[in-house]
């Protein structure tokens, strides 16, 4: 029949050989992320304890279990690794990268202090070998024993605490059942590690020891999350760092000075500069206006993020790098800003394409404007000459086909001028603007006309190109010209199921149903026949619709619906 003994020494035996398939096991899911690393490195270091107990059981009564019992003391490394493990595992702050080696010096210079101690004396061996004695009398290499007990209870209590309040604080779903399958996981063995060393130095504290068998118990609850949680699978932090490597868009994560904590591949590629030279660094050195990276850092901070800020980095070798940033403050778990992440987007083509456009656009723009001004000119000539020629003649059937003729020529002049006007339409990026400004300045030019224009918008502005201004004109204009006896315009504003409407109302004779549909069209009206079909396209650029809903006899309502994200609310 197998003794108790035997029984715990393949017990032993099996716990190393468990630990070490489990911690390669999840090596191998990710082996470049940094807490598949640590569990592995764990599961190594209890192994190999678990191993050197195996061995003190085989070799138990013989000078060859000196060794191992030596070798037993890796369980003071595996104190530091197992508590830096469960650090990562619950994202603790104080592994941000400025703060990595001051979180870790008291894990891990113990566990090396102690260790010498091992490698350099035999103080562990003759405190371990013999029967441990109680308090009284303890020799140095006692004292140093429950020192290091002393140092891992405290760790793995910590460890387990932990673990208590992520589960806590891990909202609902498939985090929080890992979570909560490690947290089980761990319970038994700290439990069983708060008896076992205590026993090994204060024997009266004694309950139970059962070391292999809190390995299984983990091995268990840590396999199980794997298989139905995806434990260390897809998780945020197992899939950060492949996420990080392979994106296209550049990286840069600071600390709450603006220095540069983390950053990616394809930043030092986009700046030319290896990752070394830039951890530690002041974000602000990376950028070609330092003045104006300072605005970005105090605008995300205030704000709590920014989004596609357009500004300039320098590479390496001093060349300009258009870039597109969107920056988010990272809180801390005191509410305070643990600092920013930012991602940056390369958009250097972009500009290069965006320039040679507006350069076209340019040249364009220029040719018209002297195309239009020479025939201006020739416009202006004819219609002297047509002038010059009425008089001459007494001739009425000759006189009205003169007017027929000057009057063709005044439109023509009336819509190369008009051209002129909206020769700028789509040429230039949209603009933030107050729509009760625009209104005011539109208004300037009917003051001689009676009527009152307001706007009753307070501080609302719209994006839209910035010939939106045009649009109250034509609006206005055209209340004016066709409404009638018009003698109140008004703008307003509301909101209307997360997109907005702005009207524009009159108080003159409205628009019959039969007109309403040809409003918009090119040359429809009873002059130029342009300005509302120009007004929709500047309107359409930055989706904006517009269209007229008001009654006949109550006055025309002209309603431009605004997308939502295209409007923003302020005081007057």
């Amino acid at each position: 029949m197998v003794s108790w003994y035997e029984m715990l020494t393949l017990l032993y035996f099996l716990a190393t050989a468990t630990v070490v398939l489990l911690g390669a096991f999840i090596l191998g899911k990710n082996a470049h992320s940094r807490i598949h690393q640590i569990f592995f490195l764990a599961s190594l270091t209890w192994a190999f304890w678990a191993f050197s107990e195996f061995m003190q059981h085989t070799l138990e009564g013989t000078a060859a279990a000196d060794p191992w019992i030596a070798a037993e003391a890796i369980w003071i490394l595996d104190t530091a690794v197992a508590l830096h493990f469960i650090l990562l595992f619950v994202k603790s702050p104080y592994l941000h990268a400025s703060r990595t080696p001051r979180a870790l010096a008291p894990l891990y210079v113990p566990a090396i202090v102690f260790l010498c101690v091992v490698c350099c004396t035999d103080l562990f061996i003759a405190a371990l070998a013999p029967a441990s004695p109680g308090l009284d009398g303890l020799a140095a290499g006692d004292l140093v024993v429950l020192l290091a007990y002393l140092w891992a209870l405290i760790c793995a209590g910590i460890g387990w605490i932990l673990c208590i309040r992520y589960v806590l604080r891990t909202p609902a779903g498939g985090e929080r059942r890992q979570a909560a399958l490690v947290a089980i996981g761990l319970t038994v063995p700290v439990i069983s590690g708060f008896s076992y060393l205590a026993s090994d130095a204060v024997p009266w504290l004694m309950v139970f020891e059962l070391p292999p068998v809190t390995a299984l118990w983990f091995s268990l609850f840590v396999g199980y999350a794997i298989w139905k949680h995806g434990l260390f699978i897809i998780t945020p932090q197992t899939t950060a760092d492949t996420i990080i490597s392979t994106m296209n868009d550049g990286l840069l994560l600071l600390d709450d000075h603006n220095r540069v904590l983390e950053t990616n591949a394809a930043l030092t590629t986009m700046l030319g500069r290896d990752r070394p030279d830039l951890i530690g660094i002041p974000a602000e050195t990376l950028f070609s206006n330092r003045l104006e990276a300072a605005d970005i850092f105090s605008a995300v901070l205030t704000a709590g993020s920014v989004p596609d800020r357009e500004t300039v980095l320098q590479r390496r070798d001093g060349r300009p790098l258009p870039v597109s940033l969107s920056g988010a403050a990272v809180g801390n778990d005191d509410g305070g800003v643990a600092g920013i992440v930012m991602i940056v987007r390369d958009i250097a083509e972009r500009k290069m394409h965006e320039n040679a456009l507006s350069e076209s656009n340019r040249k364009l723009a220029l040719l018209s404007s002297i195309t239009r001004h020479d025939l201006l000119n020739q416009v202006m000539v004819i219609r002297g000459h047509l002038h010059f020629a009425s008089e001459d003649t007494e001739d009425a059937a000759v006189r009205d086909r003169l007017a027929k003729c000057d009057a063709a020529a005044a439109l023509i002049q009336q819509q190369a001028e008009f051209t002129r006007d909206y020769q700028d339409l789509g040429q230039q990026s949209p603009v933030w603007q107050k729509v009760s400004s625009v209104v005011a300045a539109e208004a300037a030019a009917f003051r001689g006309v009676p009527v009152t224009i307001r706007a009753d918008t307070d501080g609302t502005e719209i994006y839209a190109d910035p010939l939106f201004s045009r649009v109250v004109y034509n609006l206005i204009d055209n209340a004016l010209r066709h409404g009638g006896n018009v003698t109140a315009i008004s703008f307003s504003v509301r909101q209307d199921n997360g997109s907005a409407i702005l009207r524009c109302e009159d108080n003159g004779e409205g628009v019959l149903p039969g007109e309403k549909e040809g409003l918009f069209r090119w040359g429809v009206g009873r002059n130029t026949g342009h300005g509302l079909f120009l007004s929709r396209e500047i309107l359409a650029i930055t989706g904006i619709e517009i269209q007229e809903t008001g009654s006949p006899g109550s006055g025309a309502r002209f309603e431009m619906r605004i997308p939502e994200g295209n409007i923003r609310y302020g005081e007057a």
